[in-house]
């Protein structure tokens, strides 16, 4: 059985309570009673202080279990239902822009996966933009996999704006479900979660975070071993790696190298808006480096693959 992070520091602290009382039994052994009677407060202080932070690590990590442990079964399949909801209606409108009335649709879907992230007992820190990890358990998973879909379902729709609270709104609920990806094995999902995590963060000029989770993403994908599924990926983690090198670096060689290689990837999985995009972003690099006839050229395939798409 694997231990939580929360029962192995319980347990660590359990083992220094007693070492310290084992030493002060030594003390009161081979030192005079004087020297342990002027020293004996420090000893005092220190197992006290031990047994605080065993009571409240023990107490965290109950708690964290509590809240699933008491899920009534009602309430696990109203869970269920809302998430298979947001999926059907993710698979017949991918963005939801053409759904009718669903701005509080999203809301709600957007509240119900952070209350499974929080029963998850997953941090984060907002103002660093970092999140904790978690453990996968037998009594977890099913939660997990909860948040594992809806947030898939959703995730389209909250990556359409780059604005700093879409931004927030889009970490809460992306950065958690990246580390539960992570934990289940599951590096297509975790993959794909973290490529929207730095595109956003790309578009909002973040380059820092953006290279961060291009980072993740890379680590995901050595962990996929279909190449039907991962030639996909691999041609957004090269564009993305080329689109950051360029804006971000100036490293224009670089960027040329990312592209053209997520561009053979992109052919392999047969995707034509990826293609498209990444036709696009090599136009853009081809223009920058005042290449104008080479620029119009990739421009114009770019188009021609657009038209019969009806992209806008």
């Amino acid at each position: 059985m694997r231990l939580s992070r929360t029962q192995i520091i319980a347990g660590l602290t359990l083992l220094l309570t007693l070492a310290i009382a084992f030493l002060t039994g030594i003390v009161n052994s081979y030192i005079p009673l004087l020297w342990i009677q002027s020293h004996i407060w420090l000893v005092l202080v220190l197992l006290a202080l031990c047994i605080v932070l065993e009571l409240f690590f023990t107490i965290k990590g109950a708690g964290s279990n509590t809240a699933i442990s008491q899920m009534k079964e009602d309430q696990f399949n109203d869970f269920v239902k809302t998430v298979s909801d947001a999926e059907s209606k993710a698979e017949a409108d991918p963005e939801f822009e053409h759904t009718p009335f669903i701005a509080g649709k999203l809301l709600e879907w957007q509240s119900i996966d952070g209350r499974l992230i929080d029963i998850l007992n997953i941090q984060y820190n907002l103002g660093r933009y970092a999140v904790g990890t978690w453990q996968r358990r037998t009594n977890n998973e099913a939660l997990a996999r909860l948040v594992l879909r809806l947030t898939r379902a959703i995730m389209p729709a909250l990556t359409r704006s780059s604005s700093k609270e879409s931004l927030k709104e889009l970490f809460q609920l992306a950065a958690p479900t990246y580390v539960i990806a992570a934990g289940l094995g599951e590096w297509t999902d975790a993959t794909r979660t973290a490529y929207a995590l730095s595109s956003s963060f790309y578009d909002a000029r973040e380059s820092i975070k953006a290279k961060y989770w291009v980072a993740q993403m890379e680590k995901s994908l050595k962990r996929i071993t279909s190449h039907g599924t991962s030639d996909g990926l691999y041609s957004q983690f090269l564009d993305m790696k080329g689109i950051i090198a360029n804006d971000f670096d100036g490293e224009k060689a670089i960027a040329r190298n990312h592209l053209n290689d997520a561009l053979i990837y992109a052919h392999r999985a047969k995707n034509p808006l990826a293609i498209k995009r990444i036709t696009t972003h090599l136009a853009t690099l081809e223009k920058k480096e005042r290449n104008f006839a080479k620029a119009i050229e990739l421009y114009k395939q770019a188009l021609a693959i657009t038209s019969p798409l009806n992209d806008p």
